[in-house]
């Protein structure tokens, strides 16, 4: 786990692709996604729980409710490409927070 943590903070600097619009963003949340499916799929293979602690954590707690409002915002201006980015990416970002910080209670990285 901690090599592939470690491989994804070194690459993801090095990563874009000139056939997009924006040649770092969408590969890099292409990439960003596809870690925290694996790291996601770990956990839940080895049947691991996350830590409660963790979940609980004020700043968590701040995103879940950020998410909410642009969730909200986003049903209430209509269904825009990029709100649904943003609360996609606030997802990911809350998602990829927990995951890294139980790792790092969990295995004292």
């Amino acid at each position: 786990m901690k090599i592939l943590l470690q491989l994804f903070i070194a690459i993801i600097p090095l990563l874009f692709s000139f056939s997009t619009s924006d040649p770092t963003l969408s590969i890099r949340f292409l990439t960003l996604s596809l870690i925290v499916l694996i790291l996601s799929f770990i956990q839940f293979y080895f049947k691991k729980k996350i830590i409660i602690d963790v979940i609980k954590h004020p700043f968590n707690i701040c995103l879940v409710i950020i998410f909410f409002s642009f969730l909200c915002s986003l049903f209430v201006n209509g269904l825009s490409s990029e709100g649904i980015y943003t609360v996609l990416k606030l997802l990911l970002v809350s998602l990829f927070f927990i995951l890294i910080t139980h790792f790092t209670i969990e295995y004292g990285y």
